[in-house]
């Protein structure tokens, strides 16, 4: 029971908003009712005879024309869809339990994609380009909000020569402003200035994961073996 009153503390909002959609279409559905109640007849007597399509959706036990019958098979259909999307779009950014204690989250670890993608999408969505070092390398992505900073790190790419295949690696939540960036800067997040991901708020936790599960979408492949090959 406290961890459910924690999560709906958490998302109260989100649970306010899905709950206000799926009410709407329910009403939707009843308002355009008397509309299909001279039609649906014959299509009740359609389903009906459908066999185990129909006995999946229980539209062999509910008269399609009549309103409850009507209000059972569409209304509960939203209610399941609806409820399946809101169910995939808290596990997207849930926190798993081994992950708390870690400083570093590598759910993306080991993505292969086209280097100039990653670099686009991440830079649309506020990020930054690290340190350029030798040869005009560079090997991680990063933005700072507030107090809290981000960094992704990769295989690397060079300037003006992004158009490649790359790899995902990490990303490390840090005290902002505790790390120099610029040209020949080869500073890095101390482990003193890390966080540990438990640490991190929920709501900005399950941005970063929305903005890198964005950033990697292309990619189709994945190296397994990238922890040792870092």
């Amino acid at each position: 029971m406290v961890m459910i009153k924690h999560e709906l503390k958490q998302g109260w909002i989100t649970l306010l908003i899905w709950t206000m959609v799926i009410a709407l279409m329910m009403a939707l559905c009843v308002l355009i009712y008397p509309e299909m109640e001279t039609q649906m007849g014959d299509v009740s007597a359609v389903f009906a005879e459908m066999g185990g399509f129909s006995a999946a959706f229980g539209m062999d036990r509910l008269n399609f024309g009549e309103f409850m019958g009507f209000f059972g098979v569409e209304c509960g259909n939203i209610l399941g869809l609806g409820g399946a999307f809101f169910a995939a779009l808290l596990g997207i950014s849930v926190l798993a339990k081994e992950e708390k204690e870690q400083t570093e989250l590598t759910r993306f670890g080991g993505k292969l994609l086209n280097g100039l993608s990653l670099s686009g999408r991440l830079q649309n969505m506020g990020w930054y380009r690290g340190s350029v070092q030798d040869a005009g390398g560079y090997y991680t992505f990063y933005r700072e909000d507030g107090d809290l900073g981000v960094e992704l790190e990769f295989s690397g790419c060079f300037v003006g020569d992004e158009n490649e295949e790359v790899t995902v690696y990490g990303a490390q939540f840090y005290r902002a402003g505790t790390v120099k960036r610029g040209s020949y800067v080869y500073d890095t997040v101390k482990p003193e200035n890390l966080y540990c991901l438990g640490e991190i708020s929920p709501r900005y936790f399950s941005e970063i994961v929305l903005q890198l599960t964005k950033a990697t979408a292309s990619s189709k492949e994945k190296n397994v073996n990238w922890k040792a090959t870092r």
